[in-house]
């Protein structure tokens, strides 16, 4: 029995029952072999490919059709083109979908959904290579990509393009161990990029990284978290996200408990840069904000959230009464090596630091808060526990203070005069004496 060396598979073995197993053995191969080559999309399409004659029809959607589950479509470089007033394409089942790369392939919609992943959960699904061009999307209910809110575990978009969709560019609605990586979303009608879920279980474990997000009409990225059990745990991890020219927030993450965020930067927001809105156990790391409309950044009805070298510059663009950060009815909150000021020649940020609402237990720790247009904090400053460079209660620390520890916060003892000595007054408290 030999090889076809046009196919790959083995010659059809003479029938019969001492052929049985040759028989068995060659559908076998044949089945394994149909199953891994990939589907390719211009086989089914009118068109040349190119931008003036883009393959059309429903090409990509018959290749999908005729793609078996855990199987690929491969789309060479050149237009595919949606069927007017239709999907670009609908899948139900496990694929890839994968192009020769961001402004290679393109993948062109019609006034409608692009890409539509199913009506029931789905698991493993891959879209990668390719830039999405919503530009037909006249109304604000289509979008680029969306999960239908169905439900999807590791579903992966990799370096993708979305732009000008009608809605939102990403919709990826209830997904678990979903990875979104290299990702360019821009001039969408809303949101660049829009998780979240409303049910329990949902919007879990996401990784998101390297993503550029600019020019959406609403904010760059916007995760709800889970909006219907906003206390559940949810460890999804943002790194290197940059977002500017958004006409919202750059960034805006809500109702999230164990989730983080790191290398980030937000800039030319129209509003706030950084938007922190019901996150628990929730830190940022590493993040840059600067020349926003509003707050550089902002976190509001929280808990347990760490601020670790975190600069917010020249805010407050929009020239009202911004300030870098701001902190509103939270509690637990460290600022660590942190800055927010203004260095402007006229300075813009009002404050480094707006304490509103009723806040408890705001820690800095080796923070600046100036130079900014008014001073370093405003708002009620009670509660806040200060280290080094710190300030406290209004009054940033002068050579020769002490702090001291009162048994629930650090405290600071204004130096004494000429002559005094420090000594143990009533109940262990620190004080300076004249002998």
């Amino acid at each position: 029995m030999g090889a076809n060396s046009t196919k790959g598979y083995f010659y059809l073995p003479a029938l019969g029952a001492s052929g049985q197993s040759e028989l068995d053995l060659y559908n076998a191969g044949q089945q394994v072999a149909d199953t891994q080559l990939p589907i390719f999309p211009q086989a089914y399409a009118t068109g040349t490919g190119t931008a003036i004659d883009p393959w059309a029809g429903d090409c990509l959607q018959d290749a999908v059709n005729a793609c078996p589950a855990g199987g690929t479509v491969f789309c060479r470089a050149g237009y595919y083109e949606a069927p007017a007033g239709a999907v670009l394409f609908y899948s139900n089942k496990s694929i890839s979908v994968i192009g020769e790369g961001i402004q290679k392939t393109f993948f062109v919609t019609a006034n409608f959904h692009g890409i539509y992943l199913g009506d029931i959960i789905t698991d493993h699904i891959t879209l990668q290579g390719f830039t999405l061009d919503c530009s037909a999307q006249e109304d604000d209910t289509s979008y680029g990509i969306t999960t239908a809110s169905c439900g999807h575990s590791y579903l992966t978009i990799k370096d993708v393009e979305v732009h000008d969709a009608g809605k939102y560019g990403i919709d990826n609605n209830r997904v678990n161990y979903g990875t979104f990586e290299n990702l360019y979303l821009h001039g969408n009608g809303t949101l660049g990029l829009h998780p979240g879920a409303n049910d329990t279980g949902w919007n879990k474990y996401n990784t998101y990284r390297n993503i550029y997000t600019y020019d959406n009409l609403s904010a760059g990225i916007s995760d709800v978290g889970n909006q219907s059990l906003p206390n559940e745990y949810l460890a999804n991890q943002y790194d290197n996200i940059w977002a500017w020219g958004n006409a919202t927030p750059g960034i805006q993450i809500t109702n999230q408990r164990g989730s983080s965020i790191s290398n980030s930067y937000c800039f030319d927001n129209d509003g706030v840069g950084f938007s922190f809105y019901d996150v628990e156990e929730f830190n940022v790391s590493n993040c840059v904000s600067y020349s926003n409309g509003k707050y550089g950044v902002g976190v509001e009805n929280s808990a347990n959230v760490n601020l670790t070298n975190v600069i917010v510059k020249n805010n407050n663009i929009a020239e009202t009464t911004y300030a870098g950060i701001s902190i509103d009815d939270s509690n637990n909150i460290t600022l660590t090596s942190c800055q927010s000021f203004d260095d402007n020649g006229t300075a813009l940020q009002t404050y480094g630091l707006a304490l509103t609402g009723t806040n408890t237990v705001i820690k800095l720790i080796d923070c600046k808060l100036a130079p900014n247009l008014t001073g370093e904090i405003s708002g009620t400053t009670a509660g806040i526990v200060t280290s080094v460079e710190g300030v406290l209660d209004g009054t940033k620390a002068v050579v020769g203070d002490i702090q001291y520890h009162d048994g629930t916060n650090w405290v600071r003892l204004a130096k004494g005069t000429e002559g005094q000595v420090l000594t143990m007054g009533a109940s262990n408290i620190p004080t300076w004496a004249t002998p």
